[in-house]
């Protein structure tokens, strides 16, 4: 839209094209993102346990933002995968949680239950795990 054309239209339509440029740009920094964070795992030595967890929950949390399901789902399993590696139940509790709201957001309500349980059974066993929790979803809020 020129800009000529852009301060002509309605103040609704100037809003939804504000909107919609601000939108591809959030997809273009996501992109950017996943391009990052897939560039560290293969940097980061199979010893680096912590790192590779934190980066495949990331990169779950940006494919969840970009509505790709099936790819946050794999991201998050791995990071499970490397929290348990480390009996990190709080880090799996997190991460599981993260999968129950990918879940639900995608409708599969079932699913998202069970995840979410299990989370739960995770943050049971940890010590203060009702402090960690506020203070993470204090953190995200």
């Amino acid at each position: 839209m020129s800009k000529k054309l852009f301060q002509r239209s309605s103040p609704t339509a100037r809003r939804t094209t504000v909107a919609a440029a601000g939108t591809l740009e959030c997809f273009g920094y996501l992109l950017k993102a996943v391009d990052y964070y897939k560039q560290a795992l293969k940097m980061f030595p199979l010893t680096a346990v912590r790192e590779l967890e934190t980066t495949h929950n990331q990169l779950g949390n940006v494919f969840d933002d970009e509505g790709q399901t099936d790819a946050a789902l794999h991201h998050y399993r791995e990071s499970i995968r490397y929290c348990e590696a480390m009996r990190g139940r709080f880090g799996s509790g997190q991460t599981r949680r993260n999968v129950a709201i990918t879940l639900a957001k995608a409708g599969r309500f079932t699913d998202a239950y069970e995840w979410a349980q299990a989370a739960l059974r995770d943050f049971q066993v940890c010590e203060n795990a009702e402090q960690g929790v506020v203070k993470t979803s204090i953190f995200w809020s």
